[in-house]
């Protein structure tokens, strides 16, 4: 969860960016930083954002390529879920077909962004997303305590 500063402005959003590509993560966290966002933290596999997500840092959004080394997206996503855990997903990826995009969508991805894809996609996704959490008092981890962000 993100904490406020303290110059009274609303908390930022806590978002994960799990992706193994290092051009492609500075990129997502260029767009995230332009946006406002700050409190970012980045994971290059699978198994790294799993052990930031297990070890109970508390995240409003994560941001996750789908073809990665150790561990894919799609098992993230789905151990996410299984650990009755509702923050917002954002699945990011080179397939191209329906059946990823249904596979995606049914293990719970909040979206789903075909690689190359253009910056305002993921700005449009991620402002959505928060939205959608905001209103449905989701912030903080789907924990039921939601922050206020001026998005």
């Amino acid at each position: 969860m993100a904490e406020g500063s303290d110059d009274g402005q609303s908390p930022t959003p806590r978002i994960l960016v799990v992706e193994d590509s290092p051009l492609a993560s500075a990129l997502i966290v260029q767009v995230l930083e332009s946006l406002g966002f700050n409190d970012i933290l980045c994971a290059s596999d699978g198994l790294q954002a799993w052990a930031y997500l297990e070890d109970g840092k508390l995240f409003d959004l994560v941001i996750c390529d789908w073809m990665m080394p150790k561990m894919n997206g799609l098992d993230v996503l789905k151990q996410l879920r299984a650990s009755h855990v509702n923050i917002p997903f954002i699945m990011i990826t080179a397939k191209k077909d329906d059946d990823a995009y249904a596979e995606a969508q049914f293990h719970g991805a909040t979206a789903f962004i075909e690689k190359p894809y253009e910056v305002s996609t993921l700005i449009d996704a991620v402002t959505q997303a928060l939205q959608d959490s905001k209103d449905d008092g989701k912030g903080s981890g789907g924990q039921g305590d939601a922050n206020v962000w001026d998005i």
